[in-house]
């Protein structure tokens, strides 16, 4: 694939930085439909401001710290608001 292009390899990048807990959204799905992540620092700092913003702390059975989004409905809103 030329370079500047994106691929598989960009949704393994950001998806790399991910913990998966729950729904899991593998490279060849957003690949497929070809959907790529904006590439610019100043987006992507942003837009992740933003999804901080949607995190709720909760405990986890244990009773570890954890920062979660209270819903799928929320988090798919947001993120198809700034598709």
């Amino acid at each position: 694939m030329p370079p500047g292009i994106p691929s598989k390899a960009t949704h393994e990048q950001w998806l790399g930085l991910l913990h998966p807990v729950g729904l899991v959204w593998t490279p060849a799905v957003p690949s497929k439909l070809e959907l790529f992540p904006k590439q610019g620092t100043a987006y992507l700092a942003a837009r992740q401001r933003q999804l901080e913003a949607l995190l709720e702390e909760r405990e986890t059975p244990k009773g570890e710290p954890i920062q979660v989004v209270p819903g799928f409905t929320l988090l798919a809103r947001a993120g198809l608001r700034a598709a």
